[in-house]
């Protein structure tokens, strides 16, 4: 009978251990403390130019406990042209541990777009978009960030002096 009663303590011992865990890890078993953000660009028109390339190499991304994170990716190029952002152009999706992050680089290695059906090359002012708003990345979850551009005044097409500056106007999280 005292060994029932043993065997019945340690099943209950073993069962709060393990809800323990279950709610510390939130279900995830293997301890990642880990989620995602699914990252898109979007612009609205501009007259005279039917698409505008961008390419990002990598990203940026900080927080106020571990600082900055650079996040290397496959060189990706999207045409921000026309899209809004209720429609947004996909740029990547990366991982990112729980937390809460405060500023973004998204670094641009290249900008050409297509004027008059001619494809050109526009210099940039500077080698990355910045973006300061706060985005809390809990543990297995998907935050969707859009970053819209404003080609109006982010590009600047003058015959010799054309120039690209990258620069965030409207952010949406969700």
């Amino acid at each position: 009978m005292e060994s029932k009663k043993t065997l019945i303590v340690a099943i209950v011992v073993i069962a709060l251990v393990g809800a323990g865990i279950y709610y510390v890890y939130g279900g995830n078993l293997s301890g990642s403390q880990n989620g995602t953000m699914q990252i898109s660009a979007a612009d609205a028109g501009l007259t005279g130019v039917t698409a505008v390339y961008i390419t990002f190499s990598n990203i940026s991304v900080h927080s106020n406990t571990s600082g900055w994170q650079n996040i290397t990716l496959k060189p990706v190029t999207i045409n921000i042209f026309g899209v809004s952002m209720s429609n947004p152009s996909f740029l990547n999706s990366i991982t990112l541990k729980a937390g809460k992050y405060t500023q973004f680089r998204f670094y641009i290695t290249d900008v050409r777009a297509v004027i008059s059906g001619v494809n050109i090359s526009i210099p940039m002012k500077a080698p990355f978009a910045f973006l300061t708003h706060p985005i809390n990345i809990t543990a297995g979850s998907t935050v969707h960030l859009v970053i819209d551009f404003n080609l109006q005044t982010d590009l600047q097409l003058t015959p010799g002096q054309n120039m690209f500056t990258p620069n965030i106007g409207t952010v949406s999280v969700s």
